[in-house]
């Protein structure tokens, strides 16, 4: 919407997101006004963001709908100018979280709560990548990404198959790679202070390993970017656990590393 205002689709997906109190009536109420006024919704919405916009606004607005709709009038202005003003991508982004208070809408303490949240870093993490882009190419290379969500069967035959460890159970598949071996990943941070926790996560491991019939890859990261800037990153402790002899080591190694951190790190139990 920042990008482009006029874009209902996106508005009808994002107004009462987190939920602001927008109804359907509230909806058509904009869209009948914005109609009357040759306008986009979006548009209709911005005016109602901005001081002394009441008195020129269609009856169809008036009272209660023009209240609700008035707030995420002014964001979405607030929005617009600043990527007109090109400020950086994830400044914007920062800003987008805070004023809807998506975090907090996301993060309701349940575990689904904060992966979810966490793919929302994950998308921050890409939008810092973008940064000399630009919103336009950001917004462009996520496109893309949705329209393989559309592609036919016969495009994905031979198309990697994407899901979590959770959601692999029961499956086979003749090579399997896991990613994000790192310590803090996996086992996540929020863990290591919980044997419970560190023994679940063991074993979700231990699932995605044994669904590879032929081949398993297990692939980490010696340097991730994080919110402006990278972080070191070390090993999985729980790869310490698989047997040298059935291991093919490919890549590189961090020059410093040895098993003193390991050693220091690694529970007693599991």
């Amino acid at each position: 919407m920042a990008h482009n205002p006029r874009d209902e689709v996106s508005l009808d997906r994002v107004i009462n997101v987190p939920a602001r109190g927008v109804g359907d009536k509230t909806i058509l109420a904009l869209k009948q006004a914005a109609q009357a006024a040759g306008k986009a919704p979006g548009e209709t919405l911005m005016e109602l963001g901005r001081p002394g916009s009441s008195k020129q606004q269609p009856g169809a607005l008036a009272g209660r709908s023009e209240q609700v709709l008035a707030g995420f009038g002014m964001m979405l202005t607030r929005w617009t100018a600043a990527a007109e003003d090109n400020i950086p991508l994830p400044e914007l982004f920062d800003r987008v979280v805070a004023d809807t208070g998506y975090q907090d809408y996301l993060e309701d303490g349940s575990e689904e709560g904060n992966e979810r949240w966490e793919n929302v870093q994950e998308l921050r993490r890409l939008a810092y990548e973008y940064t000399d882009l630009g919103l336009t190419a950001f917004l462009e290379n996520l496109a893309l990404v949705s329209d393989q969500d559309t592609l036919p069967d016969e495009a994905l035959a031979n198309a990697p198959t994407l899901l979590t460890l959770h959601a692999a159970k029961g499956l086979e598949f003749p090579q399997v790679f896991i990613i994000g071996l790192d310590d803090g990943l996996l086992p996540h941070a929020r863990s290591k202070d919980d044997p419970e926790e560190m023994a679940e996560e063991r074993r979700l491991l231990y699932v995605g390993i044994t669904r590879a019939k032929d081949r398993v890859y297990l692939v980490r990261a010696n340097r991730r970017s994080t919110f402006g800037g990278y972080d070191d990153q070390y090993p999985s402790p729980f790869l310490d656990d698989i047997p040298v002899e059935l291991v093919k080591r490919q890549g590189q190694r961090r020059s410093g590393w040895d098993s003193s951190y390991r050693q220091s790190y690694r529970p007693k139990t599991w």
